[in-house]
């Protein structure tokens, strides 16, 4: 079945990751051609990609229900559904966050982008006939745009913005909206009937609808009153565990998952939230106290209601956003004002002096500004590279628990197999800070080679470009009605190329000018863009002599600007970036990338499935129940089988506390139903080997920890002690 699930996520789902890309960038397009249509926009997004997300469910539904057929009993063929609705409701979450990051980014450039718009059709307007304006007359004129562009800023805000009671109002609806369908995640009957339990009692704690409390904190003495540790969970259970100490590491892990979200939505000065967010933030939360029931040392039960956890989530989550509101707000200010100084400079400067000195110089002013916003956001990129690397290499494989076993078992290296006995998933958690850590160094050398590369090519691009255009036009003849914007289409007719077509053919008809059919290799649209909204439309008589003015002042800056980055900013842009990756790592919570938590109740081998909702764990690697302490409850001796032998079936298990001992199935269908039905195998000769090994190596201070009486057949001593080094 699993095989199955994992074709479909492998082949199938790629397939509406594309679609869902198609979808998003055509609606990004038509709000940024029709802001005032925002809203009924977004509307038709949304319908159209629930239309994309109900036909893909249902298509790989039937794609899957004919493959499983009678294979398998009904049980398994419900969870493999499960785990489809989980893995597209996951990938929609993530496309539905990735077209709030492009809003956002729309967002955050709106304003601007109108005002460089207004500002250049009002020099279009001036422009016709070529008569020069003093700098009051300019003033005057500008500052009568800039009353439109602060109308837009006003309107602009009044639909962006949530105003305190609109934001808390915003934020308890969609917190109350997801915790009604929060339920819904809930399985009746599922094998997990545990963390099932757990979530059920999770959501019924949770006041419906509940109200947004701003000033709620969370604090250990809390947390203390709430707990209740049953110290006979287990036979080997170490006794008289500080109830503090485990109160400080709740409170701990909770305000680092919670923070991590926190950080995450300050990072992208999100002013808004999804209810699919919310409903995944209440899942971590739920999952985060509930491993804290599930340790194998003792069992900690939540004696009373779970509410302020959500409270206290939902005010961090209130206070986030309203932060992040102040401080776009100011960033949109700082942003416009500083633009209405450099526009208004370029406003006087162009229509009191109209040569090409000038002119080329206004151009160079934008193209440059332009080019240090797009090495900005090749340093954004950071975190959506991030992220691939994080779902590809840990969510979406068993990497983190085979991985682990390769390390320590696998190689025979006690140290780490130590390490792994103490706690596998605190083991795994090092290993993925070692990979993150190795992969954080790439990550920033692959970034910082980009923008060098990015330095040379878009110069050898400028350049390339510029000459190929002057060499269309004769040097001592000049050109009438031929407008700048003709220049700046050919430097980006690789991303239109239907413009450049419609451009060969004006070029043709009216000068006689043969550009090549083939589109130019180049595309500079987003350099150019701001300096043909201001200044394509004035016309270039002598088109060569503008150019050449252009290209050695084009040579001259980037140059200077690439010596800069080499010398300086390059070092400075690693260590920016080296400082966020750990800044990530240590307040986002990547638990979930090591996948399911839970561990064999015999031997203690994490599940190595991704954390996907399933209702039976998996492992391939089973080890010896002595390792965890297991032992005969008269004789105290190790057991030392691994738990899928015949053996291991045969046997009765139990717990300290129980009476009667049970058969191993019994035994599991009343502690651990999710590990039913359990494996029944004779493991390799090889893995045998391992084992004993590790155990003979082992079993003195195994032995000591566990209260164990040693008696282990001499005989392993001489057959096995030599595969593992002194």
């Amino acid at each position: 079945m699993r095989n199955i699930v994992n074709d479909i996520k492998e082949y199938k789902l790629s397939e509406f990751i594309t679609n869902s890309k198609i979808i998003i960038n055509y609606y990004v397009k038509r709000i940024k051609s029709d802001y005032s249509k925002w809203n009924q926009i977004e509307t038709e997004f949304r319908k159209e990609l629930d239309i994309l997300t109900d036909k893909w469910t249902k298509d790989n539904l039937k794609n899957y229900s004919e493959l499983v057929q009678e294979q398998f009993d009904t049980n398994i063929v419900e969870e493999g559904k499960r785990l489809i609705y989980n893995m597209i409701a996951e990938e929609r979450r993530e496309q539905d966050g990735q077209w709030m990051l492009l809003i956002q980014e729309y967002k955050d450039s709106w304003l601007s982008d109108c005002a460089i718009e207004k500002v250049g059709k009002k020099i279009k307007g001036l422009n016709t006939n070529n008569l020069k304006r003093n700098e009051a007359e300019c003033t005057k004129i500008f500052e009568e745009i800039w009353k439109e562009v602060e109308d837009d800023k006003i309107e602009f805000n009044r639909q962006i913005v949530l105003q305190s009671e609109k934001l808390k109002q915003h934020v308890q609806v969609t917190f109350n909206n997801a915790v009604n369908d929060f339920s819904s995640t809930v399985r009746q009957g599922s094998k997990q009937k545990e963390k099932e339990k757990f979530k059920r009692d999770f959501w019924t704690s949770i006041k419906k609808p509940s109200t947004l409390e701003e000033h709620i904190s969370i604090d250990v003495e809390q947390i203390q009153d709430i707990i209740e540790i049953n110290y006979h969970f287990n036979f080997f259970t170490v006794k008289n565990t500080n109830k503090r100490k485990i109160a400080e590491e709740i409170e701990s892990k909770l305000k680092q998952s919670i923070n991590g979200i926190s950080y995450d939505l300050k990072q992208k000065l999100s002013l808004h939230i999804e209810y699919g967010q919310a409903i995944k933030w209440l899942g971590t939360l739920c999952n985060c106290l509930f491993e804290f029931t599930q340790s194998l040392n003792n069992k900690i039960e939540f004696k009373s209601d779970l509410d302020f956890f959500e409270k206290y989530l939902r005010s961090q989550i209130y206070k986030t956003l309203r932060n992040n509101t102040i401080e776009w707000e100011k960033q949109q200010k700082e942003k416009l004002d500083n633009l209405k100084k450099k526009l208004l400079l370029s406003f006087q400067k162009i229509l009191t002096d109209f040569s090409n000195e000038s002119l080329s110089k206004e151009v160079l002013k934008y193209i440059l500004t332009a080019f240090r916003q797009q090495l900005d956001l090749k340093e954004k990129m950071i975190d959506q590279k991030l992220q691939i690397y994080l779902r590809k290499g840990w969510m979406d494989t068993h990497t983190a628990t085979n991985h682990a076993y390769s390390q320590s078992f696998g190689a025979l290296n006690i140290n780490a197999i130590r390490e792994y006995l103490k706690d596998p998933t605190e083991y795994m958690s090092s290993l993925f800070n070692t990979d993150y850590n190795t992969y954080s160094e790439i990550l920033v050398e692959s970034i910082l080679r980009e923008i060098d590369e990015y330095y040379i090519n878009t110069k050898d691009s400028l350049l390339k470009g510029i000459s190929e255009w002057n060499e269309l036009f004769d040097p001592k003849q000049s050109y009438d009605q031929l407008p700048l914007s003709n220049f700046f289409l050919y430097l980006s007719g690789k991303s239109i190329s239907y413009e450049y077509n419609s451009l060969r053919i004006f070029m043709e008809r009216k000068y006689n000018i043969n550009m090549k059919e083939s589109v130019p290799e180049y595309d500079l649209s987003d350099i150019l863009k701001d300096s043909n909204s201001l200044y394509g439309s004035f016309t270039i008589e002598k088109p060569i002599d503008f150019c050449n003015l252009l290209c050695k002042s084009l040579i001259e800056s980037l140059t200077s600007m690439q010596t800069i980055w080499i010398n300086t900013e390059r070092f400075i842009t690693k260590e920016r970036m080296r400082a966020h990756l750990v800044t990530k790592n240590i307040i986002m919570s990547y638990f979930n990338q090591l996948g399911c938590s839970a561990r064999c109740p015999l031997c203690s081998s994490k599940c190595e499935l991704p954390d996907d909702g399933h209702t039976q764990h998996q492992v391939s690697k089973h080890l010896l129940p002595a390792f965890t302490g297991f032992q005969g409850r008269d004789t105290k001796f190790p057991t030392l089988i691994v738990c899928t032998e015949d053996e291991a079936h045969d046997r009765r298990w139990g717990y300290q506390k129980d009476s009667i001992y049970l058969p191993l199935t019994e035994f599991l269908s009343k502690y651990h139903p999710s590990w039913i039905p359990f494996p029944r195998s004779e493991p390799s000769d090889e893995h045998v080997a391992k084992m004993r090994a590790i155990w003979w190596r082992l079993k003195g201070e195994l032995c000591e920890r566990y209260n164990m009486i040693d008696n282990t057949d001499p005989s392993w001593g001489s057959r096995y002690g030599s595969l593992i080094p002194e």
